[in-house]
């Protein structure tokens, strides 16, 4: 099996793109045009910014800081765009922080993964 961060860098980039430009689809739809959540929205908010948080490292491992970075900074700018809009959406700090602790999680479970893993 091939890791994917020996995958040719354009397509790892492509990915990652691709993923953003998912939540960024489903962020700033029509409030109307969303299916009703099975979670609790700030649930659903944590496990989108987790999952694209590891996404990021398993496809960029040599730079995880930028990968948090920018997976919070992207959170964030989804907040201002859908105060920015008029389509039913607000702008939430409370999402912003369960994006954050989404990427936290991630983050915080990697390092201790990475540590565990230099000791054995």
């Amino acid at each position: 099996m091939i890791s994917a961060s020996r995958l040719p860098r354009l397509l790892r980039i492509a990915a990652y793109a691709a993923c953003l430009a998912v939540i960024a689809a489903l962020s700033l739809a029509p409030s109307e045009d969303l299916p009703a959540p099975n979670l609790s929205d700030k649930s659903e908010h944590a496990i989108t910014y987790a999952v694209l948080t590891a996404l990021s490292f398993a496809l960029f491992p040599k730079h995880p800081r930028l990968a948090v970075a920018s997976a919070i900074a992207f959170g964030v700018a989804m907040e201002f765009a859908q105060g920015a809009m008029n389509l039913g959406r607000q702008a939430d700090w409370q999402d912003a922080a369960a994006n954050g602790l989404g990427v936290l999680f991630v983050a915080l479970s990697y390092g201790v993964w990475r540590r565990v893993a230099r000791r054995t």
